[in-house]
């Protein structure tokens, strides 16, 4: 190919007429880009054209939808507001390529090359096309929601992402180091083992992610909203700075409380045989940023964490019994298994938690036919938010409910004997057949 950086679809015809083979169609997408005469718009919609090399191309808002690139060098070359819905860039090379406000809707990139790439603004969320013969990018997520474009095992160092939409992306394994994400929209997306080193992920939305094992070493999240997200094996401390932990006012009690998430992850990680359990029984907390934290297990009993931020924490099997949470967020953590027993919880905020059984398991890790219920005995939450909380099969006896927020929330098979309901807002919710409003 030298001396020529196109190369034609393999399948092309001997003797097809000049005007219909690629460097004469672009030629023609150059012309139309500068709506100039005999211009027209590169259409290669489900064209097979894997191996292509386009390098350096000028395909602004080109038609690319279904075709097959994988495998293309494409690198330097412009793709912004190009129309890759389901194309398959597996394996393509799309270093430096500039790919702002692309639809890349259903497309696979994976072992893609996309260091440097910008793609500020791209459309990566679901999206799948019928062929002929076989459905394009009809992928699903492991609870079966329609997936969004895959990056897995992508190279995006570098790469400029800002105001991306990710929902549902998979980038497992991914390499983002030093990518710029702020603002983009990554929930629900799988990063799984994905570097992040570096990266940029303030105001990012990464709500329902799932950054198992991810590498976040000197990554800015200060901002990013990691309500529910997955952050096992995930070291938050290593970030810079340490997101949503801190005791306002106490650089002190700040630095101490970061050492003690960091020995408690070693403890989750390792499944006890290295790090520490966090023993936080007592500890002034008061108004603390712990937004996404893992305290899975932790000790809290008896800690004052009036004010605190836990919106999304990860409070798996914690106990919290006797613990102060007066007006404390809670929006979308999970509770499950927690012992929350004569916890006070007045005007507490937690919309749309979790907290609800928890599987119970052998030395093996084997199910073994028993669910361990959340247990809120006697626990304070008037005027409390539970709104589309999910209280699945809880111990509720004696807990006060008076004036709490209840909508949409789910209280089936739940304990309730005793339980104060009185002026609550149980619109929407599912009750247990005995209960009695």
């Amino acid at each position: 190919m030298a001396g020529n950086p196109i190369q034609r679809d393999p399948r092309a015809r001997r003797g097809a007429a000049p005007d219909d083979s690629l460097p004469a169609r672009l030629k023609q997408h150059a012309a139309w880009l500068k709506a100039q005469p005999g211009g027209r718009r590169l259409d290669l919609t489900m064209k097979d054209f894997a191996g292509v090399n386009l390098t350096g191309a000028d395909l602004k808002q080109a038609k690319l939808t279904g075709t097959r690139l994988a495998q293309a060098l494409l690198s330097g070359s412009r793709l912004i507001e190009a129309d890759l819905f389901c194309a398959n860039l597996d394996g393509a090379d799309l270093t430096r390529a500039l790919m702002d406000g692309a639809d890349l809707r259903g497309a696979s990139l994976r072992h893609a090359k996309l260091g440097g790439v910008s793609l500020q603004g791209a459309d990566g969320r679901s999206g799948h096309l019928f062929g002929e013969t076989a459905s394009i990018g009809n992928r699903r997520t492991a609870d079966g929601q329609p997936a969004g474009i895959d990056l897995s095992a992508a190279d995006l160092a570098s790469g400029d992402l800002r105001r991306a939409r990710l929902e549902r992306a998979n980038l497992r394994g991914a390499k983002l180091q030093g990518v710029d994400l702020r603002g983009a929209k990554l929930q629900g997306a799988d990063l799984t083992e994905a570097d992040l080193t570096s990266a940029d992920l303030r105001e990012t939305e990464l709500q329902g992610a799932n950054l198992t094992a991810a590498t976040i070493d000197d990554a800015l999240l200060d901002t990013a909203d990691l309500r529910g997200a997955r952050l096992d094996g995930v070291d938050l401390t290593r970030a810079h700075p340490p997101p949503s932990i801190s005791v306002p006012g106490d650089p002190d009690a700040t630095r101490k409380l970061a050492a003690v998430l960091a020995a408690h992850q070693e403890w989750i990680a390792s499944s006890g045989r290295k790090g520490i359990r966090a023993d936080l029984v007592g500890a002034d907390l008061q108004g603390a940023s712990l937004v996404g934290a893992n305290l899975a297990g932790a000790v809290l009993a008896g800690a004052n964490l009036t004010g605190a931020q836990l919106a999304g924490a990860n409070l798996r099997l914690a106990d919290l019994s006797g613990a102060t949470l007066l007006a404390a967020v809670l929006d979308e953590a999970c509770l499950d298994g927690a012992n929350l027993n004569r916890a006070e919880l007045t005007r507490a905020r937690a919309r749309g938690a979790s907290i609800g059984p928890i599987e119970r398991r052998d030395a093996e890790g084997k199910p073994v036919g028993t669910n361990w219920p959340a247990s809120l005995v006697g626990a304070r939450l008037a005027e409390a938010d539970l709104s589309g909380a999910n209280l699945r099969g809880a111990n509720l006896t004696g807990a006060d409910f008076t004036r709490a927020n209840l909508r949409g929330g789910i209280l089936i098979d739940t304990r309730i004997g005793f339980a104060r309901f009185e002026r609550a807002n149980l619109s929407l919710a599912q009750l247990p057949p005995s209960f009695i409003g």
